[in-house]
């Protein structure tokens, strides 16, 4: 993950605070309490939990079962095991427990690190290990600042703060291979979780060229990963991947799994309901309407750049909408 996407995603939380879940989480479950676990977890579904705060990088899902458990995301890599941890306290064991990374980005993959430490098995899209192995360095800044970046979070420094530090006394002696996953998957797989099963599809290059969406669909759970970034200004990174034109594809495809009833997770953002999908879709719609009429009034790229666009200036993050509307601007250029 980039020094932009990283600056992002603390800008955000420095703004914004913990994330509120909606109603329909709140229907669905209790919050686990508070010294059970190190982070705060919203039970979404019968044995399925989300962690939702905005502090910590991407959401992660848990997706329990008899006999196992899928953890869906890692965050930064100071989370990592605090995530572990929380499984076991939330499950009762490790056993049986594996990770999936949605995609490579730092804040969903760093935590990578914990579970391979404990042997669990990471999986993840055959695409994503190439970028995972080009991000060392990225790994290792985290893992060194972790002490100091969770040291800002008031409501989590105390229960998160001796994990970080834990981890980042042993900065020397971890190496690439602590990151990279066990397991490659192509374009759709069902995954075994205890006497459960999840379903998992890749659509096609997005987000980026490796982005998985995890469905559970006994318990009509969606975790999209980021395909989804719910009432944010999504992060394109070309060099990862991203396309305008696969994303909006991926998101048709995502919404036609959803029904009324079903519980989505983005990556980032609120958990709702297929009605995110939509606002998702429609968002990329405006945003692929305004800069292909720009372009086609011959506006140059650096004020394209520049444009103050109303739906995507309200939601913040101004050096993110740069990076999108330059990002949609080449590949619409490009043909």
């Amino acid at each position: 993950m980039d020094r932009d996407r990283r600056s992002f995603i603390l800008q955000a939380s420095a703004l914004a605070g913990l994330a509120v879940l909606g109603p329909r989480v709140s229907r669905a479950g209790a919050v686990v309490r508070r010294g059970v676990t190190l982070l705060d977890w919203t039970e979404i579904a019968e044995g399925v939990h989300a962690c939702v705060d905005r502090w910590t990088g991407g959401n992660t899902v848990l997706f329990g079962a008899k006999g196992g458990a899928l953890v869906s995301d890692a965050k930064f890599p100071f989370y990592g095991e605090a995530i572990l941890r929380d499984t076991e306290s939330v499950f009762g064991s490790i056993e049986g427990v594996e990770l999936i990374n949605t995609h490579h980005h730092g804040d969903h993959t760093g935590g990578n690190v914990a579970f391979k430490a404990r042997g669990v098995p990471v999986i993840a899209h055959r695409n994503a290990t190439d970028h995972i192995r080009g991000s060392y360095d990225v790994y290792i800044r985290d893992v060194t600042n972790g002490p100091s970046m969770v040291e800002r979070v008031e409501h989590l420094k105390g229960r998160v703060g001796p994990v970080a530090r834990e981890l980042a006394d042993r900065a020397d002696a971890l190496g690439i291979e602590d990151w990279v996953p066990d397991r490659q998957l192509g374009q759709e797989t069902v995954l075994r979780v205890g006497d459960g099963a999840v379903e998992v599809r890749h659509f096609g290059a997005g987000h980026t060229d490796n982005d998985l969406v995890i469905h559970d669909t006994q318990r009509n759970v969606v975790h999209a990963g980021d395909l989804v970034f719910n009432k944010r200004n999504p992060y394109f990174f070309p060099s990862g991947g991203a396309t305008l034109r696969g994303w909006v594809a991926s998101l048709d495809k995502l919404l036609a799994l959803c029904d009324s009833e079903t519980v989505v997770v983005p990556g980032h953002g609120a958990v709702g309901g297929r009605e995110i999908v939509g606002w998702q879709i429609e968002y990329m719609q405006k945003l692929e309407g305004a800069v292909r009429g720009m372009l086609e009034r011959g506006v140059p790229r650096d004020e394209v750049v520049g444009a103050s666009l109303p739906f995507m200036t309200e939601l913040g993050s101004p050096g993110v909408v740069k990076r999108a509307l330059g990002a949609v601007y080449d590949e619409l250029a490009g043909g």
